[in-house]
């Protein structure tokens, strides 16, 4: 009787849900679902630790209509297939398992003390400073905006770090290479004590990223941002606002990012036609205002359309295992010293007290959000885990994680 190898590719891999297997090509991002008692049976024994991913089946085996759509969906999808014995000896194949260094004991002498930790601040790679301490404008989501995306907020913080600090603190970043800042002002005199930092030729290479209500835009912030060589003024609308063509931003050359506040589709039709009628350099921030859980399920929850649209490649299934893709590396600064790993989490420490060195090192500890996975209820039953974004502000925010119209392979009714 003849015998065949059946076998998955090492770029294939299988996640497993309740009653049910997904085999996924991290190739071509194509996926096929089992949930049938035969099809589980022989996928479960190729997701088996020493399979080496190939089983034997017999020839009499394959008079299994079942067995046969199984080999049939998994040949379609390229992820793997069946060949036929020529040998005793079982190929192995190396199936894709991320493999992490234990670190997890630790001398008690050790644990908890940051300074024998090497090379902490690599870890970063943008900074965030929020300089706004007030602000004319009555924008209504004001104290909500900043908790869901990149945006100035009137934080009413009394104090505001000395000069001297941010000084200490830029060329920390930049020693260790850090080149992504962004700098979140409201008016032209948050900018003025702090643009002499940015021309200095010790930060040369770092970007910087000025955030602004497009509504605080002036002639002097347009001129101090525009001398800057390493810098881009970045325009936040807000939903209520429109932009007005006699503008003076839209008579300077430099580079301009917008960023539109959606939370509507009323809108969203708006913002499209004004970003064609600009040719703006532009992204759109859907908002969640604590009514308009309609307009996030549409256009912002992710669906079976979204998965089959999107490739997922080995590498992000394997950060997506252990970081939060969103959150990891990043840290923001507040106007009285506070940092925060994500502004939704609690605050790790205040750059007068603690070494950033010792705020990265809690972070890493206490894994609050930069190690925030899908690896909790309800995503972790779900076999499209490691294929959806990371945890992101919108969950954090509206308190669930599973921000999806998938319910184990089928959108939800």
């Amino acid at each position: 009787m003849k015998k065949y190898w059946l076998y998955l590719e090492p770029f294939t891999f299988i996640f497993k849900g309740d009653n049910k297997y997904l085999i996924y090509n991290s190739l071509n991002g194509k996926m096929a679902l089992f949930s049938d008692p035969t099809s589980l049976n022989y996928i479960s024994k190729l997701d088996e630790q020493y399979s080496g991913y190939c089983i034997v089946i017999t020839e009499q085996e394959l008079n299994d209509l079942v067995l046969k759509n199984l080999i049939n969906d998994i040949r379609n999808i390229f992820a793997g297939d069946l060949t036929e014995c020529n040998s005793d000896i079982s190929p192995f194949i190396f199936r894709p398992i991320l493999n992490l260094l234990d670190n997890s004991i630790v001398d008690e002498d050790l644990q908890n003390n940051y300074y024998f930790e090497e090379n902490l601040l690599e870890y970063l790679h943008e900074f965030t400073i929020h300089i706004e301490t007030e602000c004319n404008q009555n924008c209504k989501y004001c104290s909500t905006y900043y908790r869901q995306f990149l945006c100035c907020t009137k934080l009413n913080k009394d104090d505001r770090l000395p000069i001297n600090k941010y000084k200490e603190i830029f060329f920390q970043l930049a020693t260790v290479g850090v080149k992504n800042i962004n700098i979140v002002i409201s008016k032209i005199d948050d900018y003025n004590f702090i643009e002499r930092l940015c021309k200095n030729s010790i930060l040369k290479d770092m970007t910087f990223r000025f955030y602004i209500n497009y509504k605080n835009i002036s002639q002097e912030l347009l001129d101090g941002i525009s001398s800057i060589s390493n810098a881009t003024l970045h325009c936040i609308v807000n939903d209520e606002d429109t932009i007005d063509e006699n503008s003076s931003i839209f008579r300077r050359k430099m580079p301009i990012e917008w960023s539109f506040i959606i939370s509507s589709e009323s809108t969203l039709e708006k913002t499209i036609l004004s970003i064609d009628k600009y040719d703006l350099d532009a992204d759109l921030l859907p908002f969640y205002n604590g009514e308009n859980i309609a307009f996030f399920k549409k256009n912002v929850y992710t669906n079976i359309e979204d998965l089959n649209t999107n490739i997922v490649n080995k590498q992000q299934i394997f950060s997506r295992q252990v970081i939060n893709e969103n959150m990891f590396g990043k840290l923001t600064l507040l106007p009285n010293g506070d940092l925060y790993a994500n502004v939704n989490k609690a605050c790790l420490g205040n750059v007068l007290h603690k070494s950033l060195n010792e705020i990265i090192y809690k972070e890493k500890n206490m894994k609050d959000a930069w190690f925030m996975t899908r690896s909790q209820t309800p995503c972790k039953q779900c076999v499209y885990c490691l294929l959806c974004p990371s945890v992101s502000n919108y969950e954090l925010v509206l308190g669930k994680f599973d921000l999806c119209s998938i319910r184990e392979g089928y959108l939800e009714k």
